[in-house]
């Protein structure tokens, strides 16, 4: 992992020195929340340009500071934001579409106040903690109800330290690593980082 990561610095750097970018280009490095949230509100548009995305707290942060978001549209980032309403979606690897919405609203303060405002209205609803509460619990009550009502749950850390107060995670069965089953989608579609990391990990 260590070596991937310097590869792709590497390839960074050859790119902006390629286009001659290195004094445009400023890597803040990690940031502590406060220092974070000044940068956000520094910005004039944040930009998310994943090709492979769940539901980025990038994104859902940058809406409740009222940034504009120009993201590209994969995975469930269509459910964070409204395209052209909260913010602005283009097409993975489409980078004509991402330029233009960049540009969009660097050159019309109106849009930008349009999609600033909307993005932080509707991220206070998404986002709201008391709400988002409430449904986790309800989550955790319908599964505790009738436990083989799912079969695979991705929980919070919270979701977790309660399953395990009440004896509701079990070991995997060794069936779970059999790839003969032809139902076993996850022995046979798993990537080979997630099977290296279920590999190293043992429940007590």
């Amino acid at each position: 992992m260590k070596k991937r990561k310097q590869w792709i610095w590497q390839k960074i750097w050859i790119i902006l020195k390629k286009y001659n970018l290195e004094k445009n280009v400023k890597f803040v490095g990690r940031l502590h929340s406060d220092k974070m949230r000044a940068r956000y509100l520094k910005t004039h548009v944040f930009l998310c340009p994943s090709a492979i995305e769940n539901s980025p707290n990038s994104v859902g942060e940058a809406m409740l500071l009222g940034v504009p978001v120009v993201a590209s549209d994969v995975g469930g980032v269509h459910n964070l934001l409204r395209d052209g309403k909260d913010g602005i979606l283009y097409q993975k690897n489409k980078m004509k579409q991402m330029q233009d919405a960049i540009f969009s609203i660097f050159e019309n303060d109106k849009l930008a106040m349009y999609l600033s405002t909307n993005a932080r209205i509707h991220a206070m609803e998404t986002h709201n903690p008391e709400k988002n509460y409430l449904r986790l619990l309800e989550i955790y009550n319908e599964i505790k109800k009738d436990p083989t009502a799912c079969d695979i749950v991705c929980p919070s850390e919270y979701m977790i330290m309660k399953m395990m107060t009440e004896d509701m995670l079990v070991p995997f069965s060794e069936e779970f690593y059999d790839t003969s089953i032809e139902t076993n989608y996850y022995a046979k579609g798993v990537s080979p980082y997630i099977k290296s990391v279920f590999d190293e990990l043992s429940i007590n």
